[in-house]
């Protein structure tokens, strides 16, 4: 370990770059008792350490002595009741993310956990991130993204989730009630080549009548409204019925 320094390759642009940096969100005089510190576990001489950080010798000393005593502890000043921890606020703040993919990451210093919903779990997601949202760890824009809505309607969900709770969230739509609207005309349309299909060789589901009365009429119907309407009409409970009644009829 003390000769890995002859292995390493130093830029003093970045080290300059790296304390400032360090020295700004942990103190000048902390790093130098860190690096003070480091330097002696690789075997430096202590006066050549104290020299290099233009350090008292006795200062050196006492330091190694508190840390070999008290850990990291040691590193703040002793004359100091009360003191702050080295470790300022801003290291142990969470920042929360949502990645593309819907994750959630949630980040503590250099430390980044992912949270995962999963994609069809929307109930659990929108309560998950609007919660977030309600204690200002996230953004409304991100929450938009990850539930694919905008942010006017993120804003609803939150004032739903505030006044009727998690329960409200749910997706209570339980179909058009009322009949579709199909006119007259278009519901002869859907008896018609629903009698033809049936009476030959084609077929009768939802999707072949909706492609044929397209073909044929150029109406476009929806399969869902087209199973609708043929169990409304009792439509699928006579096609064998009727494939019978034409065969009977054509050989008297």
């Amino acid at each position: 370990m003390s000769n890995c320094l002859n292995k390493l390759e130093f830029s003093e642009s970045k080290s300059k770059k790296r304390l400032g940096k360090a020295y700004a969100f942990m103190g000048e005089t902390v790093i130098n008792r860190i690096i003070a510190y480091a330097l002696y576990l690789l075997g430096a001489n202590r006066n050549d350490i104290a020299d290099l950080l233009s350090m008292p010798k006795g200062t050196l000393l006492c330091l190694l002595t508190r840390l070999s005593q008290n850990g990291l502890a040691g590193l703040s000043d002793g004359r100091i009741k009360n003191n702050t921890p080295i470790i300022r606020k801003e290291s142990t703040d969470l920042e929360y993310e949502v990645e593309c993919n819907g994750n959630i990451c949630i980040k503590s210093g250099l430390v980044k956990s992912i949270l995962k919903i999963a994609t069809a779990d929307v109930l659990r997601r929108k309560i998950v991130l609007l919660t977030f949202l309600e204690n200002k760890l996230i953004s409304y824009d991100m929450v938009a993204r990850s539930l694919g809505v905008s942010v006017r309607h993120v804003g609803n969900l939150l004032k739903k989730l505030r006044v009727k709770g998690a329960s409200s969230l749910s997706d209570r739509r339980i179909g058009q009630q009322q009949d579709y609207v199909y006119a007259p005309e278009i519901k002869s349309e859907l008896i018609l080549q629903f009698a033809v299909n049936a009476s030959g060789n084609g077929k009768i589901s939802s999707h072949a009548l909706a492609s044929d009365i397209q073909k044929r009429a150029h109406i476009d119907l929806s399969e869902r409204s087209v199973r609708h309407h043929i169990s409304k009409l009792g439509l699928n409970m006579i096609s064998r019925k009727m494939k019978d009644l034409i065969c009977s009829q054509k050989k008297t």
